[in-house]
């Protein structure tokens, strides 16, 4: 498996490792953290053997399984089937293959009784028993009679896994990073924790090849994996750790919350406070509303001076299958991520700043103050001189910007713009790409067409003017329409129409970088038209993929779906949309039937998605060359579009967006060409 290796990748992260089965042991954990181990390799593995005892715990004995169920045995059909959702399984359940009436079965079945239809998470670890989990309306639709309850575990003598790395900076001083892995398929509980820290990790290693402070990171089984490190890292976590964060539940967009540490005055209060500061929906929470590692961290004989950061803390999901990517989300992530992004600024530029003048320094001959003194100017450099009014050298930064009253971000930039005396900063505008799309009017149940032009885009990206991903694209409409609507991307190439054959699977797009990476994607499948295919994602994902049309253009393709399904084109940095991108004029065309274009049959190799050879046949209407001419749309179809609200254009950031409704433009068209209108025009090459 190739991963990718930044920060901004924590979603791809938490997607590709949902599906597998953890648990405090085994098999699952194991892959976990070598997974992360790719990431940042500087992560460490070690192990504490089953039996081990860690001050009043044993490590439990290593737990695997490879399938579970039950089956009614009349009807045969099954029930809580482990390769579905391995919530369906009581975590560290015992094996079993044992026929039994439905009474003895209830006793072993977990629902949450107020969430029916949620399938809840339950685990026994340290007692041993069977059980399956299902919600409550699935349980009590259960039928009358017998059931083979079936489950295939298997318990052994082997390991805990803990990993560990360490960031050694010019001082012995730690901030203490620590997260646990230890759940099956649940989105925001088990994985927003680690990718986060992973994603800090990379962040440190980007910005700070020298860093003024250490710092410390682990990845552990939650409990018993805290208490364990604990026993063998005891010495130094007491010694060098003056601030510390366990990293749980961070990937929604809901809010923030924290647990405070056990004494609640500690520096990583204070740090968390201050990031926190001015932001809507903060919840905190006393210690004695603790709920993770935070326990053994902070009690009384450790006193580690740790708090708990979380998003929402309590929510509707925790600890059920509901628990998935409709709670996290990338801004989730990336936002608890910026968090921790100004905190780590403020320990490597000056935890405690200190003014080296007597007075106030001459801050006008520095251009850092305005030389004309007139009412109101002074607001706008209050921050800037507060801060210098506060830096005593005793007080941490973290509580000079708390006191000051603004949010972390803005007086870090202004600290550094001390701290450097002249700094010029050159800010890469991140592309919300989501934020975009909801702009020009994505809804969750929309057809998405995305036409775009990433040449320019990338050429922006190079010179440091903006900064973007491919995947922030595609990602920014998922996160919009979710299961809900489809997106389609083109990913054209006319090989076939040269004889070159075509692989449905290997032959790339000739439209464009945007269809080659959508191509890379397992969430995306290729439709099977060998000139004209669309990589498609969602709702109506197996439909497209499905469909076996011959004639690229005909409406039985994946154009007439996006004509009766009044889909969204947004294209991207493309400027003669026109001329260049508007290909539904030719389905116009060929349901219109125009003299200056007929149907042309291609043959050749075809390789389809199942690896199979064939000899295929294909067609496509095109121009009669013998008339030296081409087609293109006029653009006062703009105008046309407009008046019936169905087309937009926005500017940001230097881009540009258009959005144009599919249906509105194609019926345009061929009514122009019913009336022999100028909608469509004929060029002479």
């Amino acid at each position: 498996m190739k991963i990718k290796k930044q920060e901004n990748h924590m979603l791809t992260w938490a997607k590709e490792l949902f599906p597998i089965c953890r648990s405090l042991t085994g098999k699952g954990i194991q892959f976990s953290l070598r997974y992360f181990k790719k990431i940042n390799p500087e992560f460490k593995l070690f192990e504490f053997k089953s039996g081990s005892k860690v001050y009043d715990w044993k490590i439990p004995l290593e737990w695997n399984i490879n399938d579970g169920y039950f089956k009614h045995v009349k009807s045969k059909k099954k029930y809580c089937e482990f390769k579905k959702n391995n919530l369906h399984i009581l975590g560290y359940s015992m094996p079993i293959n044992k026929i039994m009436d439905k009474k003895d079965l209830i006793k072993n079945i977990f629902t949450q009784k107020e969430q029916p239809n949620s399938i809840p998470y339950v685990t026994s670890y340290y007692n041993k028993r069977w059980g399956f989990c299902m919600t409550e309306n699935q349980k009590k639709k259960l039928p009358k009679g017998k059931y083979l309850a079936y489950i295939d575990s298997k318990f052994k003598k082997g390991k805990m896994e803990i990993s560990e790395a360490v960031f050694k900076g010019k001082l012995k001083k730690e901030i203490f990073f620590s997260s646990y892995l230890c759940h099956p398929s649940m989105a925001n509980n088990e994985l927003s924790g680690p990718v986060l820290l992973n994603a800090i990790m990379l962040f440190i290693k980007k910005n700070f090849k020298n860093n003024l402070y250490t710092y410390r990171f682990v990845l552990l089984p939650e409990t018993i994996g805290s208490i364990a490190y604990i026993s063998k890292r005891f010495n130094v976590l007491k010694k060098n750790t003056i601030c510390g964060f366990n990293l749980t539940c961070v990937g929604d967009e809901r809010g923030y919350s924290y647990v405070e540490s056990r004494n609640g005055n500690s520096l990583a209060d204070k740090a968390i406070d201050a990031a926190l500061k001015n932001f809507k929906k903060v919840k905190k929470y006393s210690f004695f509303n603790r709920g993770s590692d935070e326990r053994q961290y902070c009690s009384p004989k450790v006193d580690l001076p740790l708090v708990a950061f979380s998003k929402s803390r309590e929510y509707p999901e925790y600890h059920t299958d509901k628990d998935d990517f409709r709670v996290v989300t990338k801004k989730g992530l990336n936002d608890s991520l910026q968090v921790f992004k100004n905190i780590i600024n403020v320990f490597e530029t000056s935890l405690y700043p200190k003014t080296n003048f007597i007075c106030e320094p001459n801050m006008g001959k520095r251009n850092l103050y305005p030389t004309i003194s007139q009412k109101g100017n002074y607001e706008k450099i209050r921050t800037r001189m507060n801060i210098i009014a506060s830096s005593d050298g005793k007080k941490n930064f973290f509580e000079i910007s708390s006191n000051i009253g603004e949010k972390l971000e803005k007086t870090l930039n202004e600290l550094k713009i001390l701290k450097k005396n002249k700094i010029i900063f050159l800010l890469m505008k991140k592309i919300v790409f989501g934020k975009i799309f909801k702009s020009l009017g994505i809804t969750a149940t929309d057809v998405v067409f995305i036409s775009s032009n990433l040449l320019k885009l990338n050429i922006k990206k190079k010179k440091q003017i903006i900064s973007y991903e491919m995947k922030d694209i595609v990602d920014g409409l998922i996160n919009i329409l979710k299961n809900h609507g489809t997106i389609i991307v083109p990913t054209f190439n006319w090989d076939f129409c040269n004889g070159k054959g075509y692989h449905y699977k290997k032959t790339l797009s000739n439209s464009g970088s945007l269809g080659n990476y959508v191509l890379k994607r397992s969430d995306f499948t290729r439709t099977q038209n060998p000139i004209y295919s669309f990589c498609v994602y969602g709702k109506d994902k197996k439909y497209l993929a499905g469909l076996k049309h011959k004639s690229c253009f005909e409406f039985n393709s994946p154009f007439g779906y996006m004509v009766t399904n009044n889909a969204k084109n947004i294209y991207i940095d493309i400027d003669n949309i026109y001329r260049d991108s508007f290909t539904l004029c030719h389905v116009a065309e060929q349901k219109v039937g125009v003299s200056y274009r007929f149907i042309k049959n291609f043959k050749g190799k075809y390789v389809n998605r199942n690896a199979k050879k064939l000899n295929a046949n294909y067609s496509m209407y095109v121009r009669k060359l013998n008339l030296n001419i081409r087609t293109g749309v006029n653009p006062k179809i703009k105008n046309k579009l407009k008046k019936e609200s169905a087309y937009k254009e926005k500017n940001i950031n230097g881009i540009n967006f258009k959005i144009v409704n599919m249906k509105n433009a194609y019926e345009i068209m061929k009514d122009s060409l019913k009336k022999k209108g100028n909608i469509i025009f004929k060029d002479k090459l």
